[in-house]
């Protein structure tokens, strides 16, 4: 994989893994009558495909045009000062499309009794570790 597309499929990665860990805090905000719709088109979309690249910019701008400083972090740091920053990479849960990773940390890197689920998709997440 070239360094650009490696870097490009790193920013929406980050991107939908904060939209992911931020999903209910966003959806209160900035959600509406179109919220499921551009949800939906990441959600169901093949991760990394030129559609779903198309599906999380929109997104993106959709939110920052709403007000949320810089959107999805696809161009400044994930939401602002004001908003939750985006999630450390370490050991912890993976979303079960592959779309973002290491949406929830683990006390120690041990995972929990369950696993949680996705808030985008709502399937279980697997763990991993470092």
């Amino acid at each position: 994989m070239r360094k650009a597309e490696r870097l490009r499929r790193e920013a929406y990665e980050g991107a939908v893994e904060y939209l992911c860990a931020q999903f209910a805090l966003l959806e209160e905000e900035f959600g509406g009558p179109d919220w499921a719709g551009r949800v939906g088109a990441i959600t169901s979309g093949e991760p990394f495909t030129e559609e779903w690249y198309a599906a999380v910019l929109r997104l993106h701008e959709s939110l920052e045009a709403g007000g949320l400083p810089g959107g999805l972090g696809l161009t400044t740091p994930m939401g602002g000062t004001e908003w939750p920053g985006p999630s450390p990479r370490t050991a912890g849960w993976v979303c079960p499309t592959g779309a973002c990773s290491r949406v929830r940390r683990t006390e120690g890197g041990a995972p929990e009794r369950d696993a949680p689920r996705c808030a985008l998709v709502g399937r279980a997440m697997r763990f991993v570790g470092d």
